[in-house]
């Protein structure tokens, strides 16, 4: 629906993640978001992932491995992903607001894409209760989300390369 907000929730390619635990938190969302989740080549999650948005009624789609993710960072709202350099970096070139798995704490080589984004409004969430928070006050506040989204704007200027060399030189 593109007319729904949507949380495109990403993992690594071996499907570490806290997918299900967040998604159970969404319940007092349903009818007012949609999810994409990817579970990597975690056939075990993937599964799990599609009884649990089929029991809870929230809407959604889930695949394994995907070579989709810049789509699905087009398509989406906000992604819920680890701090990686990847999907981050993906992410603010597609201006898609970061919210940041930090369930368990980050790892060390996550910390400095965190700490940076960090700096521009990204979310870390620390349980999967934060979750709804963040959602339902971008909802019912959209000028919150559209200053995190202008933000990412002026990250990620759109310049060709003659226009970067320019800037460089003066």
């Amino acid at each position: 629906d593109p007319h729904r907000f949507t949380l495109f929730l990403t993992t690594g390619g071996f499907g570490a993640n806290h997918h299900l635990r967040y998604l159970a938190s969404l319940s007092g969302l349903i009818g007012s978001i949609q999810v994409i989740v990817i579970c990597g080549r975690n056939a075990r999650v993937l599964k799990a992932v599609q009884g649990s948005l089929a029991r809870s009624g929230l809407q959604g789609y889930a695949e394994g491995f995907s070579s989709r993710i810049a789509e699905f960072l087009q398509i989406s709202d906000a992604v819920l992903t680890r701090g990686g350099a990847n999907t981050t970096m993906e992410a603010l070139h597609y201006k898609c607001p970061i919210l940041y798995d930090g369930l368990g704490g980050l790892m060390p080589q996550e910390r400095c894409t965190w700490r940076y984004f960090r700096d521009q409004g990204a979310h870390l969430l620390r349980h999967p209760h934060d979750l709804p928070g963040v959602i339902d006050q971008w909802l019912r506040q959209p000028n919150t989300y559209q200053t995190l989204k202008d933000t990412l704007a002026r990250l990620n200027p759109d310049e060709s390369p003659p226009d970067f060399i320019e800037r460089l030189l003066h």
